[in-house]
């Protein structure tokens, strides 16, 4: 089949193409490119398109251009849709850019299925827009679009709410990170994806005892308001004495962060390559997730949890929803997301680490079978086999 695949990925050639400075989207992009190169295994021909804005709100406008070769999807062809890089009007204008920039695509030669990435304006509306004329739409749903993740239900939340409702009766397929999430569609054809381990992590030797030098624990993410670094780095201060922590990342609150807390074991690192971030979990000896509340449980995506589970690393982490037991066993939960709270858990983490070190050996194999590269590849096959839709783009009818 041809696939085009909406997402906002952003490539590495886009900050030499647009000037991006910081780009705030490297796991979700890795987690498209790993999807992509999947299906392109599975033999299907897959077109990206992506908005690849900057957000700088320079006022520029962008020409739209196409790459073939960038990191973590081989040889698949990305669309990058004409941008106008200017807050509001830039954002409404880029819906009709982005749409445009499928529809143009789609005359020349018609797709047979659309895999959106989460809910949004942009790529809902061209999601759309092909559901109206037949094409099957896959959700690839990751943040909840009915109620605000961030723990604030605000006009934006409303807002991708309306669009989510408008785009349900089309979906044929459903990818979700969590089975609340999942039952939000209702959808039969839906499988579980909390993550994809890929297999940089895989290769990753399980590590044993903590055989003395500094205790080394790492973050790896955006540096927003919703991710609960402030209370992390907070619960930090006289949590473990020698310990280090390290913080992989860039965002809004990096500045403010490094100029609060960074000390002697204190590290930022902004954002690295990725083989450098593999080799900081590789090196670390406890992973942690501070990410804030939400108001409904479970509706939240345990992505980094995955990934550091499947390189053999204990997590820390405030509670996001039921994981799988076998997964579970692995994670340290603290009681709630106050500096308070993450403090202890880290503390009790620490003693009793050689007991946690022993469960993520055991979740690893778990996490790698359901979420590893093969494992991903058969939820995508089934899901894709199970699209039916009543009339295809060329005429024929039945199933994909």
């Amino acid at each position: 089949m041809r696939i085009a695949y909406l997402a906002n990925y952003q490539g590495p050639d886009l900050i030499a193409q647009r000037g991006i400075r910081r780009n705030l989207a490297l796991a979700g992009s890795r987690k498209i490119g790993a999807i992509a190169s999947l299906l392109g295994e599975l033999g299907h021909k897959v077109v990206v398109f992506s908005r690849g804005c900057p957000a700088e709100n320079s006022g520029r406008y962008y020409q739209s251009y196409n790459s073939v070769t960038t990191e973590g999807l081989g040889v698949v062809r990305v669309v990058y849709a004409p941008c106008w890089d200017l807050s509001y009007p830039g954002a409404v204008a880029g819906i009709w850019f982005f749409r445009r920039a499928l529809i143009r695509e789609f005359s020349r030669q018609p797709f047979d299925m659309i895999f959106t990435y989460n809910i949004s304006h942009t790529e809902t509306t061209a999601a759309l827009w092909a559901a109206r004329r037949g094409v099957p739409v896959v959700v690839e749903y990751e943040d909840d679009a009915f109620v605000n993740r961030g723990g604030v239900v605000d006009w934006m939340a409303h807002s991708r709410g309306r669009m989510a409702t408008k785009l349900r009766p089309f979906v044929k397929g459903l990818l979700a990170v969590s089975p609340e999430l999942r039952a939000q569609f209702n959808n039969h054809n839906a499988a579980l994806l909390r993550g994809i381990v890929d297999d940089d992590l895989v290769g990753i030797p399980s590590g044993g005892g903590f055989a003395g030098g500094a205790l080394k624990v790492l973050y790896a993410g955006t540096m927003d308001r919703s991710k609960g670094l402030e209370a992390l780095l907070e619960g930090w201060r006289g949590a473990l004495e020698g310990a280090e922590l390290h913080l992989v990342g860039d965002g809004p609150l990096r500045v403010e962060l490094e100029r609060s807390f960074k000390t002697a074991n204190v590290f930022f690192h902004g954002f690295v390559a990725r083989a450098k971030l593999v080799e900081l979990i590789g090196e670390s000896h406890v992973c942690v997730n501070p990410h804030g509340p939400s108001l409904k449980a479970g509706n939240l995506s345990p992505f980094k949890i995955i990934e550091y589970i499947g390189a053999g690393k204990p997590v820390v982490s405030t509670r996001m929803g039921a994981l799988e037991p076998e997964i579970a066993q692995a994670i340290l939960f603290a009681e709630d997301a106050t500096p308070e709270g993450l403090r202890t858990a880290i503390r009790i983490m620490a003693r009793e680490l050689s007991v946690y070190q022993e469960k993520a050996v055991l979740a690893r194999k778990a996490v790698v079978a359901t979420y590893g590269r093969e494992g991903v590849k058969r939820k995508l096959k089934a899901v894709l086999e199970g699209a039916v839709v009543s009339k295809r783009p060329n005429g024929r009818e039945g199933p994909l």
